[in-house]
């Protein structure tokens, strides 16, 4: 019988959200990485937020928020039938997934809950698959610079939504392509390094 469609041929978008806080209902996407399997930019840009006064100050310490650098950034609603567009009918893939589709979805739906149809109906976490993977050979934490440290996959400029989307991206097919001898390999390193 032949198959309704090859999910090898499916989109996957690997995304990074910073936001101003951790409650989509009432907190913003301050910047937004979106990047195909190969490692092409789809879109990343800081995005203004409209409603900075219900941001959480640690938030924007961590993501380094200021009105300067984001005074020429689009708002959501700018660039979000752009966003839905790429985000549509794709596998999206990120770091705790569920975090940033919630951001997502929140923010499409206060512009145009239309745009909505399609966008995170399928997703992959790396999350999920570096505890399956890791988790039973010495990781001994799910955070993606953690993550990225035992796997030896360089992360710069934790906390920007390029680099995070990028370090997401090798995760994922480091794990994804890992076979017996990469976690043999990964569990010697780090067993070297805890020593």
């Amino acid at each position: 019988m032949p198959r309704m469609y090859d999910i090898s041929k499916k989109m996957r978008v690997f995304l990074d959200c910073e936001t101003t806080g951790l409650d989509p209902a009432i907190q913003e996407i301050i910047e937004l990485c979106l990047m195909d399997v190969d490692g092409n930019i789809l879109f990343h840009s800081k995005i203004k937020p409209r409603h900075i006064e219900t941001a959480h100050p640690k938030a924007l310490e961590i993501n380094g928020y200021n009105e300067a650098d984001w005074a020429d950034a689009p708002y959501f609603s700018d660039v979000a039938e752009e966003i839905a567009k790429l985000l549509k009918w794709a596998f999206c893939i990120g770091h705790n997934t569920g975090f940033d589709l919630g951001f997502l979805k929140a923010e499409i739906k206060r512009v145009d809950e239309d745009l909505l149809k399609g966008v995170g109906y399928h997703m992959g976490d790396t999350v999920g698959m570096a505890e399956a993977q890791l988790s039973d050979i010495g990781l001994d934490s799910l955070s993606l610079a953690n993550v990225c440290k035992f796997l030896r996959i360089e992360l710069n400029n934790a906390h920007t939504a390029k680099a995070d989307t990028e370090a997401c991206r090798q995760v994922y097919l480091a794990l994804r392509q890992a076979g017996v001898r990469d976690r043999w390999r990964w569990k010697r390193w780090n067993a070297k390094r805890a020593d």
